[in-house]
């Protein structure tokens, strides 16, 4: 994949494979001792069609989604199913 600003993904629509509406990107976590990015944190959708309650903390309203599920930056974010 080549290199985007994170800055420019803030906002975008995050999508799995099938282009069903998961959320739109609010950030992404990294480790800073090594630089590693870490999770796509994503505000959802109402009705989202795909499980997401396992990528949620109790009483976040926010879906967590490990980095190594990102398949393509386009105009919207893909994720693995």
């Amino acid at each position: 994949m080549p290199e985007i600003y994170a800055q420019k993904l803030e906002g975008k629509r995050v999508a799995d494979t099938n282009g069903a509406a998961i959320g739109y990107l609010q950030t992404i976590t990294a480790d800073f001792a090594t630089g590693e990015l870490k999770q796509l944190i994503i505000d959802p959708v109402e009705q989202p069609n795909r499980n997401i309650d396992d990528f949620r903390d109790d009483g976040e309203d926010v879906v967590r989604l490990p980095i190594e599920q990102v398949k393509a930056v386009r105009d919207y974010i893909v994720v693995e199913e």
